[in-house]
């Protein structure tokens, strides 16, 4: 079984499926799962985020999604791909979504024109 993964926005409620997400691939890589985690976040972690989103003081003027890629990578062994920027149509090939189109799709970002983009691609949320 493959699993591939984009989540799209690293702030709050980004933020606390990337917690989740990560201990759950941590249990299913020992079960021979394979899977593909990326993100996207052009945000920036700023001081007021600090207690309500999953980030530390260390992590201010960091990339959002820069962060909690390498706090996956250094506490918990799991690659994740972080990708610094806002998610718009000239990024699609970069990001390599294309295989994605077709299946199911979990929307948890609620960023202006992140929805209108994946329908436009005809994706299932």
């Amino acid at each position: 079984m493959n699993i591939d993964l984009l989540l799209v926005g690293c702030g709050g409620t980004g933020g606390c499926f990337f917690s989740k997400m990560v201990r759950f691939l941590t249990s299913i890589e020992f079960h021979g799962i394979d899977f593909r985690f990326r993100m996207i976040d052009g945000d920036r972690v700023e001081a007021k985020n600090i207690g309500r989103q999953p980030f530390l003081l260390e992590d201010v003027g960091k990339n959002k999604a820069v962060a909690l890629a390498s706090v996956a990578e250094e506490l918990m062994d799991i690659k994740v791909k972080a990708y610094p920027f806002y998610l718009s149509p000239d990024k699609i090939e970069v990001l390599d979504i294309a295989p994605l189109f077709g299946k199911t799709i979990v929307k948890i970002h609620n960023g202006e024109g992140v929805g209108e983009l994946f329908e436009d691609k005809k994706m299932e949320f």
